[in-house]
C-alpha cells in the first residue's frame, strides 16, 4: 500500500501546481496519470487498477472544483489511453511475476527430484557393491569347493591310473588305461582353467598387474591368437581390493567378447593410476580391440551389461568408443581412500 500512497501523494502534488499554473495544463496532465505506470510496474494488475481508480476519483474531484481550459472529451480519452495502458502493463507484470514464481516453484520441484536421483544412484551403487560382493565370494567359495571335491579327486584317480599302468602287461589293457589317464589329465587341465577363471590365484597371491600379464587372460587370448599388450601407470598398490577385483572382471568381460568375435588379433589393455596425493585420485582404464569389420562396428559400439554392473559398483563412468578400426571401452572412476 506504500506505493499507492506515494503515487496518490505525487498526483495530489501536482494536482497543486496545476491549480497555480493553469497555463501549463497540457503538460502537467500527463504528469497527473505518470503514477499509475509507476504502479502498475510494481504491483500489477490488481495495484494497476487501484491506482486508476484512485488517480480517476481525484482528477474528478479537481475538476470539479478547478475546471480547466482543455475540453473535457481530450482528457477523458488521454486518461482512458493511458489507464488502460497502465492496466495492459499490470497485467504484464503480473503475468511475468507469476511466471516467475512458477519458474522457481519447479526449480525447487527439480532439486529436490535431483537430490532423491542421488541418494537413489547412492543406494543403487551401494546395492550394486553388494551385489558384486556376493557374487565374488561366492566364486571364490565355488573355486575352494572345486578344488576340494574334484580337484583332489581327479588328481587321485590320476595317480591310481598311473600305478595301474605300471602293473598291468596286456598290451590292450594298457592303451585303455593311457587313454583314460591322458583324459583324466586333460579334465583336470580344464578343471585347473575353470578355477583360474573364477577367482585367479594371482590376483590374491600376486597383485592386479601378474594376474592381468600372466594371468588366465593371457593364457585364453593366447590359444585364441590374439596379442595382448598391457601399459600400466602409476602405483596400483594403492587401489582397494573392490577395486582390483572390479578392474580384473571388466578386463575378463572385455576378453570374452574379443574371444567370441573370432576377428580380433589385438587386445590392449592401459591402466593409469593417477596417484598424485589427495582423495580424488582418478583411475583410467583403456581396454582397445582390434580390428573390427565396419559392418559389426556400431553393433558392438553398445556398452556391456556386465562391465556397467562393474563401472556402477565403483561410481564410476563408462564409454565405448570408436576409433578407426578400433573398439575403445574407456571406464574411469575416483579411487577411494583407504
Amino acid at each position: 500500500m506504500a506505493s499507492h500512497f506515494f503515487a496518490m501523494l505525487a498526483v495530489a502534488a501536482v494536482l497543486t501546481l496545476l491549480h497555480y499554473r493553469q497555463a501549463l495544463a497540457p503538460f502537467l496532465m500527463l504528469m497527473v496519470f505518470a503514477p499509475m505506470f509507476l504502479v502498475a510496474f510494481t504491483r500489477g494488475w490488481k495495484g494497476a487498477a487501484l491506482s486508476v481508480m484512485l488517480t480517476g476519483f481525484l482528477f474528478e474531484t479537481y475538476l470539479h472544483f478547478n475546471p480547466l481550459p482543455l475540453e473535457l472529451i481530450i482528457l477523458q480519452l488521454a486518461f482512458a489511453l493511458i489507464a488502460a495502458g497502465s492496466l495492459m502493463l499490470g497485467a504484464a507484470m503480473s503475468a511475468l511475476r507469476d511466471s516467475h514464481f512458477s519458474l522457481q516453484r519447479q526449480h525447487e520441484h527439480m532439486a529436490l527430484v535431483n537430490a532423491e536421483l542421488v541418494d537413489t544412484s547412492d543406494e543403487l551403487r551401494q546395492v550394486s557393491q553388494r551385489l558384486v560382493r556376493i557374487e565374488e565370494q561366492g566364486q571364490r567359495e565355488l573355486a575352494d569347493e572345486l578344488d576340494v571335491e574334484l580337484g583332489q579327486s581327479l588328481h587321485t584317480l590320476g595317480t591310481h591310473l598311473s600305478l595301474a599302468v605300471r602293473s598291468v602287461k596286456e598290451q590292450d589293457t594298457l592303451k585303455t588305461l593311457f587313454t583314460i589317464r591322458d583324459k583324466t589329465r586333460e579334465m583336470e587341465d580344464s578343471l585347473r582353467r575353470v578355477l583360474r577363471q573364477l577367482r585367479p590365484k594371482a590376483l590374491d597371491n600376486k597383485g592386479l598387474k601378474e594376474a592381468l600379464v600372466h594371468g588366465p587372460l593371457h593364457e585364453i587370448l593366447d590359444d585364441a591368437g590374439i596379442t595382448m599388450e598391457t601399459v600400466f601407470l602409476g602405483s596400483l598398490n594403492t587401489l582397494q581390493e573392490d577395486e582390483k577385483t572390479a578392474i580384473y572382471r571388466i578386463c575378463q568381460t572385455i576378453t570374452r567378447q574379443a574371444i567370441s568375435l573370432n576377428c580380433i588379433k589385438l587386445l590392449k589393455i592401459d591402466l593409469h593410476v593417477n596417484d598424485n596425493a589427495g582423495s580424488d585420485d582418478e583411475v583410467c582404464l583403456d581396454i582397445a580391440i582390434s580390428p573390427i569389420p565396419e559392418e559389426r562396428m556400431m553393433q558392438l559400439r553398445m556398452p556391456l551389461t556386465a562391465v556397467q554392473d562393474r563401472v556402477l559398483s565403483v561410481n564410476g563412468d563408462y564409454v565405448v568408443q570408436i576409433h578407426g578400426d578400433s573398439l575403445l571401452h574407456r571406464i574411469i572412476f575416483q579411487q577411494k581412500t583407504a
